[in-house]
């Protein structure tokens, strides 16, 4: 009995884990919801960005942060379903800062965050 429970909720990790790598993949091919660029480093942006979406995020939320070649990219998920996606790149001396969300309303704390690391 316990191994069959063991072999359920690894079912389920794996399958969460791989919806949820589409699912991010997905986010980012749509119409970004702002774009922007800033005069700060894009270690400086990350950091603001990250702890800005930390502070504005529901305790539903899971906010991460991971490197994908020279840029930073933060997944705002809800139960391994990316609803929002930051990408932070190298432009010129700045960043350039890439935002998209799964829904256009509802997300006002979380834009008003990520908008505010101008």
């Amino acid at each position: 009995m316990n191994r069959r429970m063991v072999t359920a909720v690894l079912v389920l990790v794996v399958t969460g884990c791989a919806s949820s790598v589409a699912d991010r993949d997905l986010l980012r091919t749509m119409s970004p919801a702002a774009v922007y660029t800033t005069d700060k480093s894009v270690a400086d942006t990350t950091r603001c960005v990250h702890q800005s979406l930390q502070a504005a995020a529901y305790s539903a939320h899971t906010v991460t942060r991971m490197q994908q070649g020279d840029s930073q990219v933060i997944v705002v998920s809800t139960v391994a379903q990316p609803n929002v996606v930051v990408t932070v790149s190298p432009a010129g001396d700045g960043a350039h800062v890439d935002y998209r969300a799964r829904y256009r309303a509802g997300y006002g704390d979380i834009t008003n965050a990520v908008m505010g690391c101008q």
